[in-house]
This record gives C-alpha cells, sequence and structure tokens, in this order.
C-alpha cells in the first residue's frame, strides 16, 4: 500500500493465521518467526475475496483500540471491492474472447479457438489448452497447450482442468498450467469459469453445423 515500508515486511507469507475478524495481534516471536523486521507491534488480517486469492493485510506500529477499529472497517471494505474488481475484469474477458471468436466464421472454428486461448493466455500467467470430441468419439478440435488434455492426464495444483460438455453433442476440456510449479489461484479459476461459458456458448453455434 502507499506509504507502507516493503523493506519491514517479508516478500512471502507462510502459515500466517490471521482470520477473517477480529484481527490478530502478533506476539514479537511470530512476527519474527513470519519474517517481519521490525520491534513495532504488528497486526494481520486476512481479506475474504470469492474470487480472488486471500490477501493478508499488516499493520506495523502503536495501535489503540480506535486505529484497530479503523483498520477492521477498512478489512470489511477491501473484499468486496476486490470482488467487485474481479468482476470488471471477468466482463473484460468475455468481451475480449466474444471479438475473437465473432472475428471468425463457425465453419473455421481452429482459427476462433486460437484466437481466444491466445487472448485469455494475456488475462492469466498461464498456458491455455483446448480439446473438442465429437459424439462419435473423434477429436475435432485440439488447440494451445496440450498438456492435461488427455482423459488420463494426472491433475496437480498447477494445472487445471474445466469440462466444456453439452451433454450431447460434444466433450471437451479447458486446461489452464502455470507457468513454472505455483499453485492455480482463485483468480484463474474464475476467469477460467467465464472463458467456459463463452466457449460454451460458441461451440453450441458450431455444433449446429455439425462439429
Amino acid at each position: 500500500l502507499a506509504s507502507a515500508d516493503a523493506s519491514l515486511a517479508p516478500a512471502e507469507l507462510r502459515n500466517a493465521s490471521g482470520g477473517t475478524s477480529p484481527l490478530t495481534r502478533l506476539t514479537p516471536a511470530q512476527a519474527a518467526d513470519l519474517g517481519f523486521l521490525t520491534d513495532e507491534p504488528v497486526v494481520i488480517a486476512r481479506v475474504q475475496s470469492v474470487r480472488t486469492p486471500p490477501w493478508i493485510l499488516a499493520y506495523l506500529g502503536p495501535h489503540d483500540r480506535r486505529s484497530e477499529s479503523r483498520f477492521g472497517a477498512f478489512v470489511d471494505l477491501l473484499g468486496p471491492r476486490l470482488d467487485a474488481a474481479a468482476e470488471v475484469e471477468a466482463s473484460r474477458l468475455r468481451w475480449a474472447l466474444m471479438q475473437r471468436l465473432m472475428v471468425h466464421d463457425t465453419s473455421t472454428p481452429t482459427a476462433g479457438i486460437a484466437d481466444a486461448l491466445r487472448e485469455l493466455e494475456a488475462f492469466v500467467p498461464c498456458r491455455a489448452g483446448v480439446q473438442v470430441v465429437g459424439a462419435g468419439g473423434r477429436i475435432v478440435l485440439q488447440e494451445g497447450d496440450d498438456r492435461g488434455l488427455a482423459a488420463d492426464a494426472p491433475t496437480s495444483d498447477d494445472r487445471l482442468a474445466v469440462r466444456l460438455d453439452d451433454g450431447a453433442n460434444y466433450s471437451g476440456v479447458l486446461t489452464l498450467s502455470t507457468l513454472g510449479s505455483r499453485t492455480i489461484t482463485a483468480r484463474e479459476q474464475h476467469l477460467a469459469a467465464v472463458a467456459v461459458s463463452v466457449l460454451r456458448t460458441w461451440l453450441d453455434a458450431v455444433s449446429s453445423r455439425g462439429l
């Protein structure tokens, strides 16, 4: 946050036990174990958000009941604002994908899917892949990152697979794989769900012409 001295806080918090409310006052030993480089009191709070990764806010310095109340009010307000920002981002992704898909006629679905995957990858730091299987069991579309597309591909924390099935005309999967070994975030899960909803609508139109 603005004016905060980032050098006093750890770059990554592991096993921080801050709850939603009330705020958690750390003992000097707890603060040191987490990596805070200060002799000042430390208060932490976890900001809960449905569509984004959890935030942990830390307040360093002397505090009284009034300052804790103000800090708690800020925490309570931030969660809904993060969700609202996530919805704005989801709307931007939805519109961007629709534009990419609409450029191509439904008779050339491969090009449309390829452009949509590139657009999705511009929103999330992941590699994306899509596979669609027609009613006869034949793969009719496969684009992007092909790891994790196989039915027997192992699942892992760094890979997300979301089904595209319509229940009758086709089945399929959208996958996201992180760059490196980090875990898929709540934000990426939310944006993948948005992408799947757009792709399903588009695939319904394509399948009506025969996949």
